[in-house]
């Protein structure tokens, strides 16, 4: 079965003319010299006319605003993610949030990182034929989020949970069956795999909608935190909480006086709650069978503490590293040492050579099969660890007894793709078919190594994607001209105001002087500032040319003031 992209016919628009523009150059008739495609869905509200044909926006400029104004007006429910998202202190001192729908990121490539809607619409499917009913798509009036997984799978094991700050899903816990524990757990996350991405390909997910049909899907379930990057996120599935609570709040966190990596050295030290493995494992005396395989340390905040846990021990966990070795930490970890050996990764990149229509070493015509650090963002590695997650599972015994099992995995290409292409482009629409026929190989073999109706499988992502900037009227925020600005403004470099800068917000020096004046000055500087500051030296694409006095930032803030930003939202909009 071919599982690769087909071909699309390109459609002139303005946005073809850009990716001529931006990306790979044009041949003599105007076309890019590469396959392109349409969107079946780009974004709730716009229509395909405006799709592809946007039409400029005319806004009236904004007079100047006050940092605190401007975040007190921000929608109540960004700002309920972006409360859950944020520890002062650990988080950036300044924390921001684009303009709905603006993102951080190029007319092309995009950032995650926000609480737009398009970012935090993501499945949520409990999937276990006879051990979950058939109950199909599920409307809750109570949000859903990433934080009540853990929560609702405690539930299958009938395990109490108390650190859990989600809710078990009723919907879901009304379908199961009674009496019948599952043997395994088996919680798959399609890394950037959000709504938008699955409604934008409806067809190419027929395994994922199987599953949607005969489990229990909910709908318009959300990340719940922002930023929505996969660090937290994971680690608010591992916990059912939120960072507020866990304490990771993106892949890099304040620790003393010093930024580190949240995950540095493979260690889940600062995680600050137990996950549902961690508590669950150590209930059954270490009995169960917990472990995980995936692509960076962002993702360890899902499994747990392993040894480090007071009763814990080293669970499996298997990170692949950017040379495709596999690596722990084996201080509270442990890795199989037969890995090497599984599986068939030239047969892997064979078969993709060969899928996209020509065999010429690369995917799709880009990415180098050849390249261990390029063939990781490409389907070759969802076909090469699908085969490891089996043999793991057969290996050790995984749902081979009555003491149920855990295992999480994520399937990191979708997001990559998203980052190195677009969801809209057919680089996101073959990967998403390969991960959706990986979710078909994984089902038949649990069928046949557990058994029918002795596995669950959740299936889920960490994150959404933003779509093409211009027919989404988004404005692609340049971080690096926005940085440049901030000098210019303050007459300093970068490294003389911060620590560090990232999209989410800036952490300030900390031998700044009046670091509380400075803060709240940046986050003046920052709601007033316009697209038109923003667009400085770059070509602007006429769509948004009556569009130049807009600001293009929704809020910033000093992360301290967010507890009276939230009590201000909530009085003057709850």
């Amino acid at each position: 079965m071919r599982v690769g992209a087909r071909a699309l016919p390109f459609r002139a628009s303005s946005v073809g003319v850009l990716v001529c523009l931006l990306a790979w150059g044009c041949d003599a008739s105007n076309q890019p010299r590469r396959r392109e495609t349409t969107s079946r869905v780009l974004h709730p509200g716009v229509s395909p006319e405006a799709r592809f044909s946007p039409k400029p926006v005319q806004r009236v400029e904004e007079p100047a605003g006050n940092w605190f104004r401007a975040s007190c007006g921000v929608p109540l429910e960004h700002l309920r993610w972006t409360h859950r998202g944020l520890i002062p202190g650990v988080s950036p001192d300044v924390a921001v949030i684009p303009r709905e729908p603006n993102f951080f990121g190029g007319f092309i490539g995009q950032n995650h990182a926000g609480p737009s809607r398009y970012v935090q619409e993501v499945p949520i499917v409990f999937y276990g034929p006879g051990v979950i009913e058939a109950k199909g798509s599920v409307k809750r009036t109570a949000e859903t989020t990433l934080a009540d997984i853990a929560p609702t799978t405690a539930r299958l094991l009938e395990t109490p949970f108390p650190t859990a700050v989600g809710q078990a899903i009723p919907e879901v816990v009304a379908a199961l069956k009674p009496t019948k524990r599952p043997r395994l757990v088996l919680t798959v996350v399609l890394d950037g795999g959000g709504t938008d991405l699955l409604e934008t390909w409806p067809g190419d997910h027929p395994n994922l909608s199987r599953m949607m049909r005969r489990g229990v899907s909910i709908e318009d379930a959300v990340v719940g935190l922002s930023p929505s990057s996969t660090a937290q996120a994971h680690t608010t599935i591992g916990t059912g909480a939120f960072p507020k609570q866990h304490g990771i709040t993106g892949a890099a966190v304040r620790v003393g006086a010093e930024i580190e990596a949240a995950f540095g050295d493979l260690s889940p030290d600062k995680v600050r709650l137990p996950t549902l493995a961690d508590t669950y494992d150590r209930s059954t005396g270490n009995a169960a069978k917990v472990g995980m395989i995936s692509f960076k340390s962002w993702h360890l905040g899902m499994l747990g503490h392993g040894a480090l846990f007071p009763g814990g021990d080293r669970d499996i966990e298997v990170t692949v590293d950017s040379q495709e070795q596999f690596t722990t930490n084996l201080g509270y970890f442990s890795l199989p040492t037969y890995l090497p050996d599984v599986g068939d990764l030239e047969r892997a990149r064979r078969s993709v050579d060969d899928d996209d229509g020509k065999i010429d070493g690369r995917w799709m015509g880009y990415e180098s099969l050849d390249d261990p650090n390029e063939r990781r963002g490409t389907p070759v590695w969802i076909l090469h660890q699908t085969d490891l997650i089996r043999a793991v599972i057969s290996r050790e015994g995984f749902g081979a007894d009555d003491v149920p099992d855990l295992f999480y995995t994520n399937f990191k290409q979708l997001d990559l793709v998203g980052h190195r292409f677009n969801m809209l482009y057919p680089e996101a629409q073959a990967t998403l078919r390969y991960a959706d026929a990986a979710l078909g190989r994984l089902e038949r073999f649990l069928d046949g190594r557990v058994g029918k109706g002795g596995w669950v499988m959740v299936v889920t992502a960490d994150h959404g994607q933003a779509p093409l900037a211009e027919v989404a009227q988004s404005w692609p925020i340049s971080k690096r001209e926005l940085d440049e600005d901030i000098e210019r403004h303050f007459n300093m470099e970068l490294d003389d105001m911060f620590q560090r800068t990232h999209n989410s917000g800036y952490w300030l020096r900390q031998d700044l002087e009046d670091a509380g004046g400075f803060a709240r000055e940046l986050a003046n500087f920052l709601v007033n500032y316009r697209l038109r500051d923003n667009a400085d030296g770059r070509e602007i694409p006429s769509a948004y040319r009556g569009r130049m006095g807009e600001p293009i930032l929704a809020a910033a803030f000093p992360s301290e003031e967010m507890d009276r930003i939230w009590r201000c939202a909530l009085k003057e909009q709850g």
